[in-house]
């Protein structure tokens, strides 16, 4: 195995286009914010928030990416070779291993490398409302983040005493969501650090729950 800095691109499709895609879905409606169509207070809202830039760059422990383009590099312990990668299936043999928690559901899959497991998530069903969830190894001295989010969405913050970044919905757009990366252990002495990821949750209360549970 080579250790490099769990895949942070796991989002594709970015959390305010899904709040605009939801409001144009529910098509013309009165807003709370006066008489305008709701779907054009979306677009102004949307349009401000694209204004202002998507942040990359350092930020705590983090390292923050852009969706768009190939830059941000993989973060989990890969395999040198696709020969020796493994996929285990089902809680039954998840169970045990200190990367498990009850909160991935009956149909979460693990990659093996060398007989051991790397990283696990949630498969194709959504936990809780959020639409991915998954963890792993890492072993890089920050950890990328991938978001689609100027800087005044980003935060920084503590989830049980772990340092985590959260990507906070666009507000006031229907169906916005929001994301978060949270490293439950740090590498040390030959230990890999574990990371956590939250992808498109129902709210940055929900991701920051979903995240509680998954940590070690």
């Amino acid at each position: 195995m080579r250790a490099i800095a769990v895949s942070p691109r796991l989002l594709v499709v970015p959390a305010v286009l899904l709040g605009a895609a939801g409001a144009i879905l529910w098509g013309i409606d009165q807003s709370a914010e006066g008489e305008r169509p709701l779907i054009d207070v979306v677009q102004e809202k949307f349009d401000l928030d694209t204004a202002k830039g998507k942040f990359t760059g350092p930020l705590g422990d983090f390292a923050v990416y852009s969706r768009v383009g190939d830059d941000a590099p993989e973060s989990t312990i890969e395999c040198d070779s696709p020969s020796i990668r493994e996929t285990v299936l089902g809680p039954d043999n998840l169970r045990g291993h200190e990367l498990w928690s009850e909160v991935f559901g009956p149909v979460a899959f693990g990659v093996l490398c060398d007989g051991e497991l790397i990283i696990l998530n949630n498969g194709l069903e959504a936990v809780d409302g959020a639409q991915s969830i998954a963890i792993g190894y890492f072993t890089s001295a920050t950890v990328p983040a991938v978001f689609d989010a100027p800087r005044d969405r980003l935060e920084l913050i503590e989830i049980d005493g772990h340092p985590a970044v959260i990507e906070h919905a666009l507000e006031g757009v229907p169906f916005a969501r929001s994301s978060l990366v949270v490293i439950a252990r740090k590498p040390s002495d030959g230990t890999p650090g574990i990371v956590a990821y939250v992808n498109l949750a129902e709210s940055s209360t929900a991701a920051v729950e979903l995240a509680k549970r998954m940590i070690p």
